[in-house]
């Protein structure tokens, strides 16, 4: 017997990709920002301008898959993204490993990204179904 419900449906409007497109540009371009400050180069800007357009870019994209296909962080690409953030916070904490977390986030990424699609959509964590007394 099969746990939680069918996937729900994906929403779509039009100039989706052209957003979302534009939104891992400035994503790339703050995270090779902000790793260059991190690496110890001379930004051409203020570095914290790179740390913004990364968080906001990335918020963006979060928003809009999570908008597009509602079971995305139920899935390994949305815990994925859920892990990074985590990582990411520790270094609040940890600020002596911001680098090596810094590496792990990025290698880390790519081969979420780059992963096969049927294991990227993999429910991880099913929905529970409605209506049913257990």
């Amino acid at each position: 017997m099969k746990v939680g419900t069918p996937p729900l449906a994906r929403r779509e409007f039009r100039g989706r990709l052209v957003l979302l497109n534009l939104l891992r540009v400035l994503h790339l371009v703050g995270v090779v920002g902000s790793g260059a400050v991190l690496l110890g180069a001379t930004p051409l800007a203020g570095s914290e301008i790179y740390a913004l357009v990364l968080v906001g870019s990335g918020l963006g994209i979060l928003l809009l898959d999570t908008w597009t296909n509602p079971d995305y962080l139920r899935q390994v690409s949305g815990l994925g993204i859920l892990c990074k953030v985590l990582l990411l916070a520790t270094t609040i904490v940890l600020a002596g490993l911001v680098v090596p977390i810094f590496w792990a986030v990025l290698a880390g990424s790519v081969v979420l990204s780059h992963a096969p699609r049927r294991l990227r959509h993999r429910v991880i964590w099913p929905r529970r179904r409605q209506g049913r007394a257990d």
